[in-house]
């Protein structure tokens, strides 16, 4: 299980949890029940530990071990990333729980082919528990819409426009992929709030 000390390493920062999830991660060793609830533990507990659930979660979706067991470690490791990340917009929100729900789909009949019934159950409804927090999430979150000025205008300047604070400019650039902030196109996205 190699990817996840991987993955420990690029996304587990704070050090104490780098070392205690280390040594769990020892116990997968032990093979059978207790080697396989340790595991299932360490990969909850990665996507509790992680800086940034979101590069974790990309993380996730780049790697390319394809055995049951890995899909298995990695929708867990997943879903308990994705109620922990940040997201600016309720289109993003919307966004992740869709992609956590086809990876999903994509896995439960291997899974339930592997491992039986009890573990398909079990992994359904936490796939379904984390989709419903997204989607709480996602109700709280404001909408995306499209604003379009006559003439290119520096980000700040829109920012002030749209919501009263020049510097969620900053916000402005990343969500429309901008390289620079002083001329932005006459058309972007932001958010409505």
């Amino acid at each position: 299980m190699s990817w996840v000390f991987d993955l420990l390493g690029a996304h587990v920062t704070d050090a104490d949890d780098s070392v205690v999830l280390r040594r769990k991660a020892i116990a997968i060793s032990a093979g059978g029940a207790a080697g396989a609830e340790a595991y299932l533990t360490v990969c909850r507990e990665l996507g509790e530990a992680a800086a940034d659930p979101a590069a974790l979660i990309d993380a996730l979706r780049r790697r390319e071990e394809t055995g049951v067991v890995y899909r298995l470690g990695f929708l867990v490791t997943w879903c308990a990333a994705v109620v922990r990340a940040d997201f600016e917009s309720r289109r993003d929100a919307v966004a992740a729980r869709s992609l956590l729900a086809a990876r999903a789909d994509a896995d439960y009949g291997p899974i339930a082919t592997a491992f039986g019934a009890d573990v398909l159950e079990w992994i359904v409804s936490l796939v379904g528990t984390a989709i419903l927090q997204i989607s709480a999430l996602a109700a709280d979150k404001s909408p995306v819409v499209r604003v379009e000025t006559n003439l290119s205008l520096p980000a700040s300047v829109i920012a002030w426009e749209l919501y009263g604070d020049p510097t969620r400019g900053a916000e402005l650039v990343r969500r429309n992929r901008v390289s620079t902030a002083m001329l932005m196109p006459v058309s972007i996205e932001a958010l409505s709030s």
